[in-house]
């Protein structure tokens, strides 16, 4: 199958592109090299150019302002959609996200894909936008349309503007056998996967063009701290702790935990630790 993975330079890009290829398809690899696809033009020339029959919208990302979210994350919807209604209709894959769903079940719950949209930031706000409307464009082209939605996503190394990243960039920047982390709150219960298991799930939504939305997620809540005690072992250090107010005072949900069965049924499953996430967090670093 030819596939155009967009936003393929980004950090789950750069993971999907291999694993699609490893599967046997084409893949049309776009990044921002390419152009800029909130506008209409370069996204139809980006879709047209590669005439795919699946295409996994795959930029987009975080910004400071509401207008910047948006336009990277809804206009990019908009214009990959309508580009792709006049390019054949291919299957077309969204990124949603986790932080749609707000807060979670503090009780224990997992989220399951037709949990109510109560999303707490403005990352989350736009990434309910661009799914109502990649939802609404999807129906009026004709265009089959799954929205895959990543819980708290961790790759090796993660960058420091991520919770984990902040936590394991600090730890690694020290040396001795105490380290002290400023950091936000600890207390949180977040679904952490690993980008490769993310990859892998959405190679397999293309494959078989499995349609709606699927959390992509483990169902196992692990806390920061959890993830942060298992570096300090894994590393052998003492960690010290010391909040800040302003990263304390983000509005943050206090549970967000995921329903997997949707892509347990597909056959693709992580149930990762906190030590997992340790190693993965430290790239090796440590015992």
């Amino acid at each position: 199958m030819r596939v155009l993975v967009t936003g393929a330079g980004g950090m789950l890009g750069r993971h999907l592109v291999p694993v699609l290829r490893e599967r046997g398809h084409e893949v049309v690899a776009a990044d921002r090299s390419d152009g800029d696809l909130g506008e209409p033009a370069a996204a139809r020339r980006v879709v047209q150019d590669a005439a795919p029959e699946a295409v996994v919208h795959l930029a987009g990302g975080p910004g400071d302002r509401p207008e910047e979210l948006r336009y990277a994350n809804v206009e990019t919807v908009r214009n990959v959609l309508i580009a792709a209604g006049e390019t054949g209709r291919p299957h077309v894959v969204v990124l949603g996200s986790a932080a749609e769903y707000g807060d979670g079940d503090p009780a224990g719950g997992l989220i399951g894909e037709d949990a109510p949209l109560r999303p707490v930031t403005e990352y989350g706000r736009a990434k309910v936008a661009a799914t109502v409307l990649a939802t609404e464009l999807a129906a009026d082209l004709g265009i089959p349309l799954t929205v895959a939605r990543p819980f708290n996503v961790v790759c090796a190394r993660p960058p420091a503007r991520t919770p984990l990243g902040n936590l394991s960039s600090q730890l690694l920047a020290q040396d001795g056998p105490e380290r002290l982390v400023r950091c936000g709150r600890l207390d949180v219960v977040r679904d952490f996967v690993p980008a490769t298991f993310v990859a892998e799930a959405l190679a397999a939504l293309v494959a078989d063009r499995h349609l709606g939305v699927h959390n992509v997620c483990s169902g196992v809540g692990t806390t920061p701290g959890d993830v942060l005690a298992a570096m300090g072992a894994r590393l052998g250090v003492a960690v010290r702790v010391e909040p800040v107010p302003e990263l304390v005072a983000l509005p943050a949900a206090d549970r967000v935990v995921g329903d997997p069965g949707r892509l347990d049924a597909l056959g693709v499953r992580c149930r990762p630790t906190s030590r997992d996430l340790a190693a993965l967090c430290l790239g090796g670093a440590g015992a």
